[in-house]
């Protein structure tokens, strides 16, 4: 029931029971793509890291944290490599530091496999030339820890942002560069291959629960309608909100308009510290060939690819007098988008059944928890349904499967939670 079938199931108002169930079904899916996207990466000796929050004082109680969550990231990962049948290793650390002298404080997307990724691909160039797009785009903030996007929303929300990551393509060319944020998307059930509706009010919506979604403001650099969440409205229950992040943005942006350009996500604001892309991100730059600086395992709740309708690349054909400089011509940048869009779904679709099969056959108890089994078999059995639905049509087809994974998303988790959950022996959780 649930996700994996497709049942209406409102968070508040199913039993406890049924709750667990829920969370077992995204814990599953989730799980088996991340198996999956581990075996696939450790296949091809790509250097897989993945970092915690650094932490300033190596005494303090948020340095203790930071370390029992290494060593829990350690325990799961080891545990999972163990199910690829892999011998390799895979690096778990801190992000660095903000630093003021270099301004380090992007992720780095680089085009290939990489044996030997750093914590951030930066250098003395790449770093002037970020710091001279930030003063040009940027306002002084006395609260804020860095410069912000000139923008009036800014420097009200900036500090307060969940993840203040923000987009951008380092190129030549790019004389006056876009700084994209998490853009948030309200995605209709039967649309992009389809989504499971909950049957409840803000489907995927990230919000504080004391203060209700009308806080839930959008973030500075985003280009959704400013009222998108107050318009939405608790009585619409056939879309799913989404979010499609900087770094997806900025990927996009090199396919349209830079195709030699270098696409980076930087992290602004107080509360953004890790300097490494969300697994969704991940999932997304992987299928496209190419290799974040680093990964977290924090939150990639509600985590959506790129819009599909014919207008969702118009942000990088503003033309000279605007913020971007497309080159060449417009037209296929829609079918470029489209194309992102299916290399990622394919890429999640063959990452689940292979997670999958790997959970199904894997000792229950001993390698994993007990329900696992039962959850990684019937989740085989609905990505076996949805393709013979759409076999007519395999890109269509894929991307019905790939949209489970998001489906998981919008049961809101740290990921790291999500796979101690799944595997054996579950790690002690963190807050």
């Amino acid at each position: 029931m649930g996700i994996i079938d497709g049942t209406p199931l409102q968070w508040q108002r199913i039993q406890q029971r049924e709750q667990a169930q829920l969370r077992q079904e995204a814990d599953v899916i989730f799980s088996s793509v991340f198996l999956g996207f581990l075996e696939d990466g450790l296949g091809k000796g790509v250097a897989l890291r993945w970092d915690v929050e650094p932490v300033a004082d190596a005494a303090s109680a948020e340095a203790k944290a930071a370390e029992r969550e290494q060593q829990q990231m350690r325990a799961v990962l080891a545990r999972l490599v163990q199910l690829t049948g892999s011998h390799a290793d895979v690096t778990v650390g801190s992000s660095p530091g903000y630093d003021a002298k270099t301004l380090q404080i992007g992720i780095a997307a680089t085009r290939g496999t990489q044996r030997d990724v750093r914590p951030i691909a930066w250098n003395e160039g790449v770093a002037t030339r970020i710091r001279n797009v930030i003063r040009q785009r940027t306002t002084d903030c006395p609260r804020c820890r860095f410069p912000v996007p000139d923008d009036s929303l800014a420097s009200l929300n900036l500090d307060q942002e969940f993840g203040a990551y923000y987009g951008i393509v380092d190129h030549p060319a790019n004389s006056n560069p876009l700084l994209v944020s998490s853009v948030r998307r309200l995605i209709e059930g039967d649309q992009e291959g389809g989504r499971w509706l909950s049957d409840e009010s803000y489907q995927g919506l990230i919000y504080n629960k004391a203060t209700g979604p009308a806080s839930a403001l959008k973030q500075a650099g985003s280009i959704e309608p400013t009222d998108l969440i107050q318009r939405w409205g608790a009585e619409r229950r056939d879309q799913v909100c989404g979010y499609c992040h900087g770094m997806v943005w900025a990927i996009a942006q090199v396919a349209c308009n830079f195709p030699d350009g270098h696409a980076y996500e930087l992290g602004l604001g107080r509360n953004t510290h890790k300097l490494a892309s969300c697994f969704g991100c991940s999932t997304f730059l992987f299928a496209n060939g190419y290799v974040p600086s680093s990964m977290h395992l924090g939150r990639s709740e509600s985590w959506v690819p790129l819009p599909e309708q014919a207008d969702a690349p118009a942000l990088f054909n503003i033309g000279s007098d605007g913020l971007a400089t497309a080159q060449g011509p417009t037209a296929d940048h829609h079918q470029r988008f489209l194309a992102l869009n299916a290399a990622w779904a394919q890429a999640v679709a063959r990452w689940m059944v292979t997670g999958a099969r790997q959970l199904a056959r894997a000792e229950p108890g001993k390698a994993v928890e007990k329900w696992v089994r039962p959850q990684a078999e019937l989740l085989l059995a609905q990505i076996e349904q949805r393709r013979q639905h759409h076999r007519q049509a395999r890109e269509r087809a894929e991307r019905a499967v790939a949209n489970l994974f998001l489906d998981a998303l919008t049961v809101h988790d740290k990921d790291l939670l999500r796979l101690s959950r799944v595997v054996v022996p579950p790690p002690v959780a963190t807050a």
